[in-house]
């Protein structure tokens, strides 16, 4: 009797089925891949903007908000920012369109986008995983407390985000090799419609 209940179990747990998890995991990462690309391609739209515009017409848009002693740290941070600017293009806003082209491979169970979606979150978690402890660390020393708020929300929840659309792409990736499905199901061999529910 145990042992009937625990292969009922599995079969329930294998029961959840391929096309599910992929439907879930596509979604997962046109969030993922959304948030990405609309928040972080702001902060770099503003970092190059501010590190990349002539000094003249930061005098007219910035300099009358700010002391004098502000706006010199301010242009003395721009190649700084310009860097960032780069940094958050490549690393981010870049992959997270790649992402979410990739969630159309994943919404049909190609296992291949599947791989190259795991990756590019892995990397990325490692990432936001490393800024997330500088920004942490840098906010307890400097003693700021809403950029200290500002990155644990921005990153923290990113990272949260990343780890478990990866988690999910694993699964699916689990129930597609080892899920016991009929070979005969038209959704193993791709020919079933994606966008059916």
């Amino acid at each position: 009797m145990m042992q009937s209940g625990l292969s009922d179990g599995l079969n329930n747990h294998r029961g959840v089925g391929v096309k599910k998890m992929c439907r879930r995991s596509s979604v997962l990462l046109w969030i993922v891949g959304a948030v990405e690309v609309i928040l972080f391609s702001c902060w770099a739209f503003t970092a190059g903007a501010v590190g990349l515009a002539p000094v003249s017409m930061l005098e007219e848009a910035i300099s009358p908000q700010m002391t004098a002693e502000e706006f010199s740290q301010l242009i003395s941070m721009r190649p700084t920012l310009a860097v960032m600017a780069a940094v958050l293009t490549i690393l981010i806003v870049i992959p997270g369109l790649i992402l979410i082209g990739l969630a159309f491979g994943v919404r049909r169970g190609r296992t291949w986008a599947i791989t190259v979606a795991r990756v590019i979150l892995l990397v990325q978690s490692v990432l936001f995983g490393l800024f997330l402890l500088l920004g942490l660390i840098n906010g307890l020393l400097t003693g700021d407390v809403i950029g200290f708020i500002l990155i644990l929300i921005l990153f923290g929840g990113t990272l949260a985000g990343q780890v478990y659309t990866n988690l999910s792409l694993g699964r699916a990736a689990h129930e597609a090799r080892y899920g016991g499905a009929d070979d005969d199901d038209p959704w193993n061999q791709h020919l079933s419609n994606p966008w059916s529910f």
